[in-house]
């Protein structure tokens, strides 16, 4: 019997290593994780109607877009507590500063890169003058992090703050970004990461790589990838925020270490995507060189390319003209307390990243037309600032009913944050993603690259900075250091934009459809 006992225990034994062989045999050769692969890659075949062969474009896009949205958030957290809450002995009006180097600092740098880049894109590759701007960031990041920061006190001019400040206290704005150049530098170059990484280049290959009617289905997509990226950036902010609250130094030299590490991965992910998917598509140099002030008469020359700078322009003032009160007050509510400050920004972007991937998700382009989805996000902007606005210049009338534990620059934060939350999410999901898709509708690349580049970078940084010269313009006329108190002076600037913003967006909505409907079918179209 115990032989039999032991026969069978054999067989058993050489029957499960047999198995064994086999599955060692079938992942060796990879089959499964082929099968397994193939599998993912028909579903999302089906589910985002596209071709299989052309999913791994897709992916690589929607990696890209990740690792660019993680970068933007994480400085988004940190660009403002490192300029608001400057190290002087000056205390009045610094959230004034944001208007002083969003209206002057960052419009200045942002024409030189038009500039250099327009420039540059005659003598190298779109590729080559890519790496080329991702490497200065890079080196940016790093100077900043084990240099600047950590040798703050050395590298602040002082003497040039007392000795204008004591002659000139009205300019006190303009003396401290000057005299803090280590962070304004730093706020700027996280502005213009936004502006020209993430919106300019990254759009840029969107646009080249896919056709008018794959955008429309995977453009929400993308900026929902986006948002995805934003929401581990913003929680990433907020873990460091509460692991070290009283230290705000580490979370800077944390959060700014995550930033590089992302950035090597883009590199990564970029030249792969480049050498499978745009290096045949790359067109051959221009022979004859076009300078700055011919690229900006062809723009000028063609209606729909100034119906798109129009709205971008819009956008930023409607926006801007809001966004810069309602920080006035989170300031005063927070007054000096920095490492709360970084914590609450960081606790908005998540929110309003999160309410973006929702309606991303629903693909509002292929629900709606283009124009009722964008109108969509023009009224939620303007109507909810004015709203907020009202609230602000009303204040008086009803803080009287308030319970005496609860103050109004509360509720009014409460209110603005809100507003910000609906607006970002407005602005990320509806406008965005129709601006793109204008983009796309241009069929020559040339024209394409100049036109994407040069409005991402001047008319839209021409809207934010018209919202911070209107801001200290008025000031100016109050004579006051707090935005706070010229807001019934903005209500007409609100409205009037967005009177002019609507009227384009019809324009453009004409257009659009015209465009779209003379495309080539989708199988034809935008072949590798």
């Amino acid at each position: 019997m115990d032989f039999f006992f032991y026969q069978k225990i054999k067989k058993e034994i050489i029957s499960l290593w047999c198995n064994i062989n086999d599955m060692l045999f079938s992942i060796s050769s990879s089959h499964f994780f082929y099968l397994w692969l193939e599998k993912i890659k028909n579903s999302l075949s089906r589910s985002l109607e596209v071709p299989p062969e052309r999913i791994g474009k897709v992916v690589a896009t929607l990696m890209l877009k990740f690792c660019f949205s993680y970068v933007f958030s994480t400085l988004q957290t940190l660009k403002e507590p490192l300029s608001v809450f400057v190290q002087s002995e000056y205390a009045q009006g610094k959230i004034a500063i944001i208007a002083i180097l969003k209206g002057f600092g960052v419009l200045i740098f942002s024409f030189i890169f038009i500039l250099i880049y327009n420039r540059l894109i005659q003598i190298f590759s779109a590729p080559k003058v890519f790496y080329g701007c991702i490497i200065f960031f890079l080196c940016w990041f790093l100077v900043y992090v084990f240099v600047l920061f950590p040798n703050n006190q050395r590298v602040v001019l002082s003497n040039f703050e007392k000795y204008w400040m004591a002659r000139y206290p009205q300019n006190e704005h303009f003396i401290l970004s000057i005299s803090q150049w280590h962070h304004s530098l730093f706020f700027i170059l996280a502005e213009l990461w936004g502006q020209i990484i993430l919106v300019g280049f990254f759009w840029q290959i969107a646009n080249e790589v896919f056709s008018t009617n794959e955008a429309k289905k995977l453009f929400p997509l993308f900026i929902a990838s986006g948002c995805m990226g934003g929401i581990l950036g913003g929680c990433f902010s907020l873990y460091e925020g509460y692991q070290y609250h009283n230290n705000y130094k580490m979370v800077v030299k944390h959060t700014i270490l995550s930033i590089v590490l992302v950035i090597f991965l883009i590199l990564v992910i970029y030249t792969y995507f480049f050498y499978q998917y745009m290096k045949e598509r790359e067109p051959k140099k221009l022979k004859k060189k076009s300078s700055f002030y011919q690229s900006f008469l062809e723009i000028k020359n063609d209606k729909y390319l100034v119906a798109i700078a129009i709205t971008v322009v819009c956008c930023g003032i409607s926006l801007g003209i809001v966004d810069l009160t309602w920080k006035g007050y989170v300031k005063l509510f927070f007054k000096h307390n920095q490492s709360s400050y970084h914590i609450f920004q960081s606790a908005v972007l998540i929110t309003q990243l999160f309410f973006s991937i929702l309606f991303c998700l629903r693909q509002w382009h292929i629900s709606y037309n283009w124009l009722r989805t964008v109108t969509f996000g023009t009224y939620t902007i303007v109507i909810s600032g004015f709203l907020f606005f009202l609230l602000s210049v009303f204040k008086l009338s009803w803080e009287k009913w308030l319970p005496n534990n609860i103050s109004s620059i509360l509720i009014i934060v409460v209110f603005g944050t809100l507003y910000h939350i609906a607006a970002k999410t407005s602005k990320y999901a509806f406008f965005d993603s129709g601006k793109e898709l204008l983009f796309a509708g241009i069929t020559d690349i040339h024209k394409k690259r100049k036109a994407k580049m040069s409005i991402d970078s001047f008319p839209s940084r021409l809207g934010k900075s018209g919202s911070s010269w209107l801001h200290s313009l008025l000031l100016k006329m109050v004579a006051t250091s707090e935005v706070v108190k010229i807001t019934p002076y903005l209500i007409p600037f609100l409205l009037g934009t967005g009177i002019i913003w609507q009227m384009t967006n019809k324009y453009l909505g004409k257009e659009i459809e015209k465009r779209i409907g003379k495309e080539p079918p989708k199988e034809n179209c935008s072949k590798l």
